[in-house]
């Protein structure tokens, strides 16, 4: 047993599943899955496992995400128990999931007493469509956008951190919020889009959701929607598990020339250890997943010698250079899409915070800026014009990036070149939370970062 389940808790999540699955021995089993971290995962592996239902009860107990809990009971052949969880749990949308998975019920009079408990408005149309007791499906649709209406009202800005992203206006922005909850299931039955917002399924996660925006510009009416669609989200009882991203993808119709393409790999390749530390909140780590589906691209940069001689061959070696996935931290495949023309950056986990998702746009949307001035700067001197000392000291903190030797070096400068001081600052505190939290994690040990500087001149 020791062998197998030796260094188990440092294995990539689907590693992990497929151990387990193979496992046999009841006593491994529970071992294997104790050191899993993430809870969704714990919970996928309880709901089927060969071992006692008390066994699988206990570590149930042992899960903080309630979500994850309830996917465990319900997955129980003892009736009684989920009853007694239903009858116990102050949690109406912990009771609302377990009574749509008990079809055995319907009918009962058990059944009907419990949705008769349940007060909030969205848990009851959750359960009457669930178990298909609408007596038309029409009905059905027209509670459910009451519902969804209900929670997206127009509101200003008034009382929020940001309102406006702080991006160059002509810079097109996506993302995509990946969530995951009960109603997710009734979200993506919302008969339209909202706002031009696009409402999937995410195979990938458990319960999973993804919301899409339109292009947004650096507007405080698209801010405000932000707001609104997190807003929304959180009302409706979604929330980020240890597996969501949060992708953003920028227009790249922003960048036109090889030197700007150029600037942008020189800045994210030497500032990629950088951006897993500083793309999410004080004290949260990298996702679980962020090693298999954000994998750090810089070091595959070094090893291409040669810098194409236009903008469309440099874009098609780093296509190659890429390979056939997107799971890059930063993916360049859909440039050149007619639908799609964007660079997306993979690296930030999920959230349903705005603040967040406005700090993470503002981070990745100055970095492409940053690679478009620099461009510009180097194009003026080319051109023997007056470089101004403003310009100066962006092509300095350039410079110190590409050069730096510390984390903390290429930190300060990336900030310098990036943001004024007061910008900074929000940056600096997930820097220092969430750097020694990374290294006690052992995150860094299972990622490989480029050893050498990123360099397009010198090839």
């Amino acid at each position: 047993m020791e062998n197998n389940i030796e260094n188990f808790a440092n294995l990539p999540e689907m590693e992990q599943i497929m151990r387990v699955e193979e496992m046999t021995d009841e006593n491994e089993i529970i071992e294997a899955i104790k050191q899993i971290e993430d809870e969704t995962t714990k919970a996928y592996l309880l709901s089927f496992v060969m071992i006692s239902e008390k066994m699988k009860l206990e570590l149930a107990e042992t899960l903080k995400n309630e979500y994850a809990k309830v996917m465990v009971i319900t997955s129980l052949g003892d009736k009684k128990v989920r009853k007694e969880y239903v009858e116990k749990s102050s949690n109406e949308d912990m009771k609302a999931y377990i009574l749509v998975n008990m079809q055995e019920e319907l009918g009962s009079p058990w059944i009907y007493e419990q949705i008769n408990k349940i007060k909030s408005p969205k848990n009851r149309t959750y359960i009457m469509s669930k178990l298909n007791l609408y007596k038309n499906r029409d009905k059905k649709i027209e509670e459910i956008n009451r519902i969804v209406n209900s929670y997206l009202e127009p509101e200003e800005c008034h009382n929020t951190k940001y309102k406006k992203m702080g991006i160059d206006p002509k810079m097109t922005v996506g993302i995509e919020i990946e969530a995951e909850g009960m109603w997710s299931e009734l979200l993506i039955e919302y008969q339209k889009n909202i706002w031009d917002w696009e409402i999937e399924s995410e195979i990938s996660l458990i319960g999973g959701v993804e919301i899409k925006s339109p292009h947004l510009r650096d507007r405080e009416e698209e801010v405000t929607e932000i707001y609104q669609i997190t807003k929304m989200m959180k009302e409706l009882g979604l929330s980020i598990g240890q597996s969501c991203g949060g992708h953003i993808h920028i227009g790249a119709d922003y960048l036109n020339t090889l030197e700007e393409y150029k600037e942008l790999f020189e800045i994210y390749g030497n500032a990629e250890e950088i951006l897993y530390i500083i793309s999410n909140k004080p004290n949260e780590i990298p996702r679980n997943g962020v090693a298999e589906y954000a994998i750090p691209v810089a070091e595959k940069w070094n090893t291409y010698k040669e810098v194409p001689e236009t903008k469309d061959e440099f874009i098609e070696v780093a296509k190659q250079i890429q390979g056939n996935s997107k799971t890059c931290s930063i993916n360049v495949k859909n440039i050149g899409n007619a639908c799609k023309n964007t660079i997306e950056f993979r690296v930030p986990n999920g959230t349903i915070d705005a603040d967040v998702w406005i700090e993470n746009i503002r981070l990745y949307g100055r970095i492409m800026q940053s690679a478009k001035e620099i461009a510009e700067i180097k194009n003026k001197h080319k051109e023997q014009k007056e470089i101004t000392t403003e310009e100066q000291r962006k092509i300095i903190a350039k410079y110190k990036l590409k050069h730096g030797n510390s984390e903390d070096e290429k930190m300060k400068n990336l900030m310098e070149l990036l943001f004024d001081e007061k910008e900074q600052e929000v940056y600096w505190q997930r820097y220092n939370t969430n750097k020694e939290l990374i290294q006690e994690s052992g995150f860094f040990e299972r990622i490989s970062f480029a050893k050498e500087t990123v360099d397009m001149e010198e090839r």
